[in-house]
């Protein structure tokens, strides 16, 4: 089943590379087209509205699957219980999760600005853009794992957000040390004195002079 997000939240969108998990650094990191378990993600905050809607038709994606199993002679032990790519955060804001495995090297999502002209590739879309998405309503079940997946295709920046800093991961502590002492510190720099070369022509030879930086009273023109 084809479904449209219209004018949601981007939440950590990673579009413009493939990404994987790493253990080591706890984290999503860039990576290439061939490493094994590589994707594209963007998850988006919905409206309670949006969450409904989107609900009903991923369990009706979901229920339609069961009954092709059944049908099929694979019936599914436990059919109430699977994956649902919608969540929550931890202050309850509701979200969806939306990605796209890498099969090759030309496996990317596409990005589009609002006028519909396509963006380049490493476009790199920030959190808290207004977008709207397209996703692919897809029923899986392999070995113990079952659920739906929500598999992106194409992107619709409506408006794009500042690139907000990385947050910063300490206290603050009990040292001296501060930005207003080191900008006062650089005012208090001595001017060092840009002294010329010895310049040679032939049998002559100038002797270089000092001069010191104060330009306040040349004109550049």
């Amino acid at each position: 089943m084809i479904y449209k997000f219209m004018k949601v939240t981007a939440r950590y969108p990673k579009l413009n590379q493939p990404y994987v998990w790493s253990d080591d650094a706890n984290s999503y990191v860039g990576t290439t087209h061939e490493t094994p378990n590589a994707a594209f993600y963007c998850d988006a905050f919905l409206t309670n509205e949006q969450w409904q809607e989107a609900d009903k038709a991923i369990k009706k994606v979901w229920s339609e699957f069961v009954a092709e199993q059944e049908k099929a002679g694979k019936p599914i032990k436990k059919p109430n219980d699977f994956r649902n790519p919608l969540d929550e955060d931890g202050e309850g804001k509701g979200y969806v999760k939306m990605k796209l495995n890498c099969y090759d090297e030309k496996t990317s999502v596409r990005q589009l600005d609002s006028k519909l002209n396509k963006l380049p590739p490493n476009f790199e879309l920030t959190s808290g853009s207004d977008i709207n998405a397209r996703v692919i309503i897809k029923a899986y079940k392999s070995g113990a794992q079952q659920g739906i997946t929500l598999r992106l295709t194409d992107v619709m920046v409506n408006e794009l957000a500042d690139k907000a800093d990385r947050p910063v991961d300490f206290e603050q502590g009990s040292g001296s040390f501060t930005l207003k002492q080191f900008e006062e510190m650089k005012i208090a720099e001595p001017i060092e004195p840009v002294v010329q070369e010895k310049v040679i022509f032939g049998d002559m030879q100038v002797e270089p002079e000092t001069i010191t930086e104060s330009f306040e009273d040349e004109i550049p023109f």
